[in-house]
């Protein structure tokens, strides 16, 4: 590609053009993703955010387990067998599972649409961004998987001597199983540990953000509104029509009252490195206004 780029400056310097170009090459997710790799940190927030969720709720499930511990001994003790023990419990949570999931999707299918509209325009393959199968598979996935987790665990020991003591006790006493007190401290405990972990992450990346916004970028955005247009080829093959274009559009801002000056320019600033068109009678003009 070097070799190729010398060729090409050679031409131009024979055409009298003073023209420097070095060759750069860059893999294709590079060049695609790589402004994106940012949001990371946010993923990594959110799927903290959502095992705390999830850690309360299988505190509650494991709580609401060991208040029915007893109605599952009286079961037992009547001739229910394990099986029959697990399928009443999975039908229970089967239908708060199903719900909880199919809630969950719609949220996302709203959220994604209204994330579609609002995006900024530059953002990479954002036509790309859809709730494809994989996505609902992963979520049906995790919406049954903790509901056979949940039903299936605090039945499996339905043959131990602690299904005797909670036929034998009170529901008060029943529901402070030492076991299951055990297990619901160490889930409250790593819920207040990713808590604070969360709320060290969000300060921090809050206080960057703001010492970020606060830096002098050289110019005022103030009152400042920019549109980015994109002629279709096939209506604008020509420069001429793309100049007659632009030209218009520039006159009817002008033209506009509360508007003080209108410009165009090829790319914004702090937009990183881009092709800069030069404007003249015939040759291409840019494509933000601004």
């Amino acid at each position: 590609m070097r070799s190729i780029q010398a060729e090409v400056n050679r031409q131009f310097h024979a055409a009298g053009a003073s023209v420097n170009i070095d060759a750069f090459l860059q893999p294709m997710q590079e060049a695609l993703v790589a402004r994106s790799r940012t949001a990371r940190f946010l993923m990594a927030a959110v799927s903290g955010l959502m095992l705390i969720a999830c850690l309360n709720l299988a505190n509650a499930q494991l709580g609401r387990a060991i208040y029915r511990q007893r109605e599952a001994a009286v079961r037992s003790a009547l001739g229910a067998s394990k099986w029959r023990l697990i399928r009443v419990s999975l039908a229970d949570n089967l239908v708060l599972a199903v719900a909880g999931g199919g809630a969950g999707v719609l949220l996302a299918a709203v959220a994604l649409a209204f994330f579609r509209r609002s995006a900024p325009v530059d953002l990479p393959r954002l036509a790309e961004v859809h709730l494809n199968p994989a996505v609902l598979l992963f979520c049906l996935a995790a919406t049954l998987a903790p509901a056979f987790c949940s039903a299936c665990c605090p039945r499996c020991n339905s043959a131990l001597p602690i299904h005797k003591r909670a036929l034998q006790s009170g529901g008060a006493r029943a529901a402070g199983d030492a076991h299951g007190g055990h297990m619901r401290t160490i889930l409250v405990g790593v819920e207040v540990f990713g808590c604070a972990a969360l709320l060290v992450f969000t300060g921090l990346f809050s206080k960057s953000l703001l010492h970020l916004l606060r830096e002098d970028k050289g110019f005022d955005t103030a009152c400042v509104t920019v549109a980015e247009t994109d002629l279709p080829h096939n209506q604008y093959a020509s420069d001429e029509s793309r100049i007659t274009f632009d030209d218009a559009i520039l006159n009817a801002l002008r033209g506009i009252p509360s508007v003080e000056s209108a410009a165009m320019v090829s790319a914004m600033p702090l937009g990183g490195p881009s092709w800069k068109n030069s404007r003249g009678p015939t040759g291409p003009v840019s494509r933000r206004v601004f």
